[in-house]
């Protein structure tokens, strides 16, 4: 990854940070044009501990996590992240700290974050239990390996993970 780094000509980053009460942590994740396979690839940077999770404090995570890899922070194109207040507020979040460094700055939002909203609101409006109905899937084809053989097994196999 190193060598992708120096080459870097601009990256993204995903960050996000974790609820746990002790040794808070936040994962940082960037994107960028990988010159050592030739597409943009999705790369761990770091996962600082931050155990007051403000914005100032993450913020000045982030730019220790860019600096310590070597990367100008200057070449930060977008931000992606979740919708809290510490990470999007429009007048001190992670985002307008980034924003104030780096005008360019395109928010992408995070489409895990959105997806799971959508997701979780789209289950609510379904007349089925979603999570019971694959646990009768499962059961049935466990109960029908036996009889009808192979397809049957691979399905318990596919479910079982």
């Amino acid at each position: 990854m190193m060598e992708s780094l120096d080459k870097c000509e601009s990256f993204s980053v995903l960050m996000d940070e974790s609820n746990d009460k002790v040794n808070k942590s936040c994962i940082i994740l960037i994107k960028l044009f990988d010159y050592t396979v030739g597409d943009v690839r999705t790369r761990f940077l770091d996962m600082p501990i931050v155990n007051i999770g403000t914005a100032a404090n993450l913020f000045e995570a982030l730019k220790d996590s860019l600096s310590k890899k070597g990367l100008d922070f200057g070449k930060c194109i977008s931000f992606m992240s979740d919708t809290t207040n510490v990470m999007k507020g429009v007048r001190s979040g992670v985002q307008k700290r980034i924003k104030d460094e780096c005008p360019q700055l395109y928010d992408v939002g995070c489409i895990c974050h959105l997806a799971d909203l959508t997701i979780k609101a789209g289950m609510e409006t379904l007349p089925v239990n979603i999570d019971q109905l694959f646990v009768d899937i499962f059961s049935f084809f466990l109960s029908q390996q036996q009889e009808e053989g192979t397809i049957c097994r691979q399905l318990v196999f596919f479910f079982s993970y």
